[in-house]
């Protein structure tokens, strides 16, 4: 089972400078509930014990750690569930990495390609050229890492969701989900589009085997419907036999998952308030435009010219 209690106070004790993954799983083993956490102080914690090679020992907590604890248990809300808390966790990481990754943004480390700024007619235009490719370059980022974000957020909207793991034909699922005592395997795609020819296929080959054996395979599509206008859902119309059935698409997934029809709806929610409060009054765009004024000045102050520049990059 994905997402115990113990799990997420590891998680978020390691952000603590000098709580190791050792001390962050002997502290988060010492609670049975997430109220027992925030109100521990920090006598609780130095009375935590463990033992190595016959010997009790006790936990030490700096009193800079215990500060770092602190924060830790006070943005703890009350009264919310174990999803909730994983949802905050990873989209809040999540939009911290973006924010990190496009203030990491220089004019070196933007590669860009002069063919392709030719090609759209931007070579003449310092200011479009160079937010086009601050955007282009985030977005390649921002795509490949919510696609690893979303994954997690359908594993931890329920107790009864586990991670994938090899069958015993070595193919691997992204999550595992039982009914009634049957497997059901899961490969999550993050949207209607996002499979050609040839993975439907192999995807179709999987099925097949795991249905022998009395169990069922899925695709999970995070958003989109059945009826859809996208290449993918017709091509699982043509090679796949019965494929609505086999298909769990925007909120009928995380509804399916979650056990809890209105989830879809609730998360969104959730992750709209969660966006709001750690950008606040600004957006990606925002973001997007503060960088690319950066790196219009690093360019003015590097070059004499657009030509000039360009002849650098090949």
């Amino acid at each position: 089972m994905a997402g115990s209690l113990n799990e997420y106070l590891e998680l978020r004790l390691t952000s603590v400078n000098g709580i190791g993954g050792v001390t962050a799983k002997r502290i988060s083993s010492f609670f049975g509930t997430i109220n027992d956490f925030k109100i521990a102080d920090i006598n609780s914690f130095h009375n935590i014990s463990f033992i190595i090679n016959g010997n009790v020992r006790r936990i030490t907590i700096t009193d800079e750690q215990y500060r770092g604890i602190r924060s830790i248990q006070s943005s703890i809300e009350n009264d919310v569930s174990l999803s909730y808390l994983y949802t905050e966790y990873y989209v809040t990481e999540f939009i911290q990495n973006v924010i990190k990754n496009i203030n990491g943004i220089t004019l070196s480390s933007l590669n860009c390609n002069p063919f392709l700024a030719s090609s759209l007619n931007l070579s003449n235009d310092v200011n479009k050229f160079f937010w086009f490719n601050v955007l282009a370059y985030s977005q390649r980022s921002i795509v490949t890492s919510f696609g690893t974000t979303v994954e997690k957020l359908l594993l931890y909207s329920s107790g009864n969701v586990e991670k994938g793991v090899s069958t015993d034909d070595g193919e691997k699922w992204d999550l595992l989900k039982k009914i009634n005592g049957v497997n059901n395997w899961i490969e999550i795609k993050s949207g209607p589009n996002d499979m050609d020819k040839t993975q439907i296929l192999r995807y179709k080959n999987k099925m097949n085997r795991i249905e022998n054996r009395g169990e069922i395979g899925l695709f999970g599509i995070t958003y989109g419907h059945l009826n859809s206008n996208s290449v993918t859902l017709g091509l699982l119309n043509t090679y796949l036999p019965n494929w609505e059935e086999k298909v769990k698409i925007g909120r009928e997934l995380w509804g399916f998952l979650a056990d809890e029809e209105d989830y879809a709806e609730n998360i969104l929610i959730l992750i709209n308030n969660i966006s709001n409060g750690v950008l606040g009054s600004n957006d990606i765009i925002d973001l997007i435009n503060a960088k690319t004024n950066e790196i219009i000045e690093e360019f003015n102050n590097s070059y004499e010219s657009m030509d000039e520049f360009l002849k650098t990059l090949y």
